[in-house]
């Protein structure tokens, strides 16, 4: 995005804020009319799910579309939100549709059982490919499905198999995909980048005091703001679809907005593009050749912004 003084400001805010509102309606709108399943990020749901609750509409194939689809056009519209819940979502059904695959030898695996503990694999294996971890994607689902009475220890090792199954055909086939050999090394979606070798010393430690201490505070008050506004959602947001439409086309406005209205604050900090920061620059206001590190931290994928931030 490249917004210079000599083209219209209000022109590139239109067409911007334009389509997070058509992207975040489409994806309302699949969400209410197609896949009623698919709303919220899943892991709430898939907690009840595998603890015995027959959630409706939370399995099939509209669900499995719209969770996908929905959630690309969400990211797409600016929308802060997480991957672990809709990819262990979407892994729940892929594993579960395995089963109604037109082989014989299936059929004895259709029980409330046995769908739960595909369900499970499946679920473990979306996050694993999601970050690379199949320790992470197992444990995930674990703490997920707990206190679920069919879990095993056999139970764990293969969901940690079918965890490591995944993560190694994502990493060998993205990197056929990026023209190289069929090696395992690169894998996950999300890339933290690489980490400072630089060693820390003792006076750096209250310093990490205090980064806990606030990050703690501000996870409180974010948590105790959202628990007021859903008790407000329940209130005014009931049962009328049109206005959680709505109430999704005024989140994306107010998102889009602050995205890209927030650079303006640094508008004069402007610095010359490096090699250094794996992104794509976003000129915004600041002369050629130049970048405006808000914009471009606020306007890259999330992949991009932490690598940003850890390089």
């Amino acid at each position: 995005m490249i917004i210079s003084q000599n083209k219209s400001f209000g022109l590139a805010l239109l067409v911007f804020v334009s389509l997070s509102i058509l992207f975040g309606g489409i994806a309302a709108l699949l969400t209410v009319f197609v896949g009623p399943g698919a709303v919220g990020s899943g892991t709430t749901e898939l907690m009840a799910y595998l603890n015995g609750i027959n959630y409706p509409k939370f399995i099939g194939i509209r669900t499995l579309f719209v969770k996908i689809f929905g959630t690309s056009l969400a990211v797409s519209a600016g929308l802060c939100i997480g991957k672990e819940g809709p990819l262990a979502h979407i892994g729940a059904n892929i594993g579960q549709g395995v089963l109604y695959l037109p082989f014989d030898f299936l059929r004895k695996f259709r029980n409330n059982v046995n769908k739960r503990e595909i369900a499970c694999a499946g679920a473990a294996a979306g996050v694993s490919a999601a970050f690379g971890s199949p320790i992470g994607g197992t444990l995930f689902i674990y703490e997920v499905s707990r206190p679920s009475a069919f879990w095993s220890f056999e139970l764990t090792w293969q969901t940690f198999f079918c965890s490591c199954v995944s993560t190694f055909m994502l990493g060998m086939l993205s990197n056929i995909g990026r023209g190289g050999d069929a090696s395992f090394t690169n894998t996950g979606l999300i890339k933290f980048g690489h980490y400072s070798q630089e060693s820390y010393e003792g006076h750096d430690i209250p310093f990490f005091l205090v980064l806990g201490v606030c990050g703690g505070l501000l996870g409180s008050f974010f948590n105790f703001v959202n628990g007021e506004i859903n008790k407000l959602r329940s209130i005014y947001i009931n049962t009328s679809v049109w206005k959680r439409i709505l109430e999704t086309l005024l989140l994306v406005t107010i998102t889009s907005l602050l995205l890209f209205y927030a650079p303006l604050i640094t508008a004069s900090n402007c610095e010359h593009e490096t090699d250094k920061l794996e992104a794509e620059f976003i000129q915004y206001t600041c002369p050629e050749g130049q970048f405006n590190p808000l914009a471009t931290l606020l306007l890259n994928p999330e992949g991009t912004t932490i690598k940003a931030f850890l390089n």
